[in-house]
């Protein structure tokens, strides 16, 4: 609407600036003052102070006035007042016409169902309960008795006696009790235990012997000495220790050992010891045997072994036997080979027709072998094959 071209118009004193507020010294008593940037309008109270008569910015939902911990409640229709934060520890309750804050020591508990006499919730020292389920009198001779419900009333009965058990309920046959929490028993669900992981371990197992038909370790077994001291089992493919399970029959068997691997399977005997005497052994023996005849050794020197013969030089792989023959062979219709160097062919080849080869050369029948020193092997040559040596003519062939 344009300015009217006459009369003054009327501004208040005001700001444009966010966040400024008058002070007392820029207003007299009842003048007005706003701020344009923040909508709020101010006033100069007859006390001297500087308050906001109205808001614009305040959400709708928020009350002015009051101060941090107020109460807003109504003191009559129409009219909102503000009850003022109370005291610590104090509780908010009315007084008939509005809230107020009482102190909890001055709270008094009312009559219960059953309740007669307590007064206040923290000071009674005694309580009076019905005639129903009023507590007997003790009397001379009750030391010790407890108060016990008997379907009608309470009286005072000698406690129980400590009772003994030759059996603990729970559990399934083999499995071992422990206490998995303070009162609580729980029974194992296998017969390896300890504290920790609820299994056993070698460190809490001890004793001469343990007995039975089948002994399980899931992850292993320490110790000095393992026996069996029961016979050969009945089974065809058990013996008395078995490693996996054989996947055909045999009688007479007091060991076996199988697994299933896409790779080569070993069982490996070991001797760290770097000494000059140190050896491993693989040693067999007879109804004659003893610790120095009769037996066959399969064994390995260590890397400082001392000896004359090949038999004593370090790192050697061996095979012997001692008081009796040594046989190497096959039986049925076999070759018997024998590889140097990790040879594509054989060294020296034995045929099932007792036929030799060197390096996998049999020859030609009636040929002749002729050695090829140190610097390979021998070779087959025809007999009638003329040389010399040491300036001497041979010929070779029938006369």
């Amino acid at each position: 609407m344009a300015q009217p071209s006459v009369g003054t118009p009327i501004q208040l004193y005001s700001s444009a600036t966010p966040g400024n507020v008058p002070v007392a010294a820029n207003l007299a008593q009842g003048e007005l003052a706003i701020n344009v940037a923040d909508g709020k309008l101010y006033y100069k109270t007859s006390g001297g102070a500087v308050n906001t008569i109205a808001n614009a910015s305040v959400a709708t939902g928020n009350l002015p006035g009051g101060s941090a911990g107020t109460v807003v409640y109504q003191s009559a229709t129409g009219v909102t007042a503000y009850l003022a934060l109370g005291a610590a520890n104090t509780v908010l309750t009315s007084n008939g016409t509005g809230p107020a804050y009482v102190s909890q020591s001055s709270l008094s508990v009312g009559t219960a169902a059953v309740a007669t006499t307590a007064t206040t919730a923290t000071t009674a020292s005694t309580v009076t309960f019905n005639t129903a389920y009023s507590a007997p009198t003790p009397v001379s001779g009750q030391n010790g008795y407890v108060l016990s419900y008997t379907g009608s009333g309470f009286a005072w009965v000698s406690a129980p006696a400590a009772t003994t058990a030759s059996n603990i309920s729970g559990g399934a046959q083999y499995q071992i009790p422990f206490q998995s929490a303070v009162s609580t028993t729980t029974f194992s669900s296998n017969l390896t235990f300890n504290s920790g992981t609820n299994t056993f371990t070698a460190t809490n197992i001890s004793g001469t012997a343990i007995t039975g038909t089948t002994v399980t370790a899931s992850t292993s077994v320490t110790g000095a000495t393992i026996t069996a001291n029961g016979s050969i089992t009945t089974a065809s493919n058990l013996g008395a220790f078995n490693y996996g399970t054989l996947s055909y029959t045999d009688t007479n068997i007091f060991a076996s050992h199988q697994t299933s691997v896409n790779s080569y399977a070993q069982k490996i005997m070991q001797n760290t010891n770097s000494g000059s005497s140190a050896s491993v052994d693989f040693i067999v023996s007879n109804d004659q045997g003893t610790a120095s005849t009769y037996y066959g050794d399969f064994g390995m020197n260590s890397s400082t072994y001392s000896g004359v013969g090949s038999f004593q030089q370090p790192n050697v792989v061996y095979l012997y036997s001692i008081s009796s023959d040594l046989v190497v062979g096959t039986q049925g219709a076999n070759y018997l080979r024998l590889v140097t160097n990790n040879n594509s062919a054989d060294t020296i080849t034995l045929s099932p027709t007792n036929a030799v080869a060197f390096n996998g050369n049999y020859g030609t029948n009636g040929y002749l072998l002729s050695s090829g020193g140190t610097t390979g092997a021998p070779t087959w040559v025809s007999p009638t094959t003329i040389g010399t040596s040491q300036g001497k003519l041979y010929f070779y062939g029938q006369f």
